[in-house]
């Protein structure tokens, strides 16, 4: 599938011409912590609300992407293999899909992306999911199955489709939500990971930590 199925239709830019102000309230609105920032039409920045806390609300977005790195961003016709791939590798919630000419043709963020992984099935109350991309000689679910389950997971279920230029695309669907040892098992085994969906170590502490309180608060 190409990554113009993955865009968001909810997530909209907005213009250097306007203030830090307007960008923190389009963050309210879109539910994120980042906004894309365009110039006429065309792709300059990525700001997070953390960096728009820095400045005054009157300030005017142009001042601030001068000095802003150029974000990561995918060609529109691209497969969605590669979206899944830059977002995990650089860990970021919003992806620009845009033209050769850098025209944004839109967003794909990470919970459109999500929601396509578990379009064929229902993910689990508590786990994870991680995506391999694989070639189809060097595929053994045995070796699979083992890697995931030396991190005491259990998979749920397991998805292969195309992932373009010869290769597979394989959704693993685990009962645990703390993969990190797991994805770090199968990188070591030099499998290349486009995609994982999970709570890490301190998420679920911070969460454990949080449901302590309330059920203190609660006594």
């Amino acid at each position: 599938m190409l990554v113009d199925k993955l865009i968001d239709i909810a997530i909209h830019p907005l213009e250097v011409n306007e203030t830090v102000q307007d960008a923190l309230d389009r963050i309210q609105d879109q539910l994120l912590q980042h906004v894309v920032i365009v110039e006429n039409d065309k792709l300059r920045a990525i700001i997070s609300e953390d960096q728009l806390l820095e400045n005054a609300p009157s300030a005017k977005i142009l001042s601030l992407v001068e000095f802003l790195p150029a974000p990561v961003s995918l060609v529109e016709n691209s497969g969605e293999v590669e979206a899944f791939r830059l977002m995990s590798e650089h860990q970021i919630e919003l992806l620009p899909v845009v033209r050769q000419d850098f025209t944004l043709v839109g967003c794909v963020s990470m919970r459109k992306a999500f929601f396509r992984l578990c379009k064929d099935f229902a993910p689990p109350a508590n786990g994870g999911i991680i995506v391999l991309r694989v070639h189809p000689l060097n595929y053994q679910l045995s070796q699979i199955a083992q890697i995931t389950e030396s991190g005491d997971a259990r998979i749920l279920s397991l998805h292969t489709q195309s992932g373009g230029d010869n290769a597979l695309l394989i959704t693993i669907m685990t009962d645990k939500e703390d993969l990190d040892g797991v994805v770090q098992t199968f990188r070591r085994y030099e499998y290349d990971v486009v995609g994982t969906f999970y709570r890490s170590i301190d998420q679920v502490r911070l969460q454990e930590r949080y449901d302590s309180l309330m059920r203190y608060l609660n006594t």
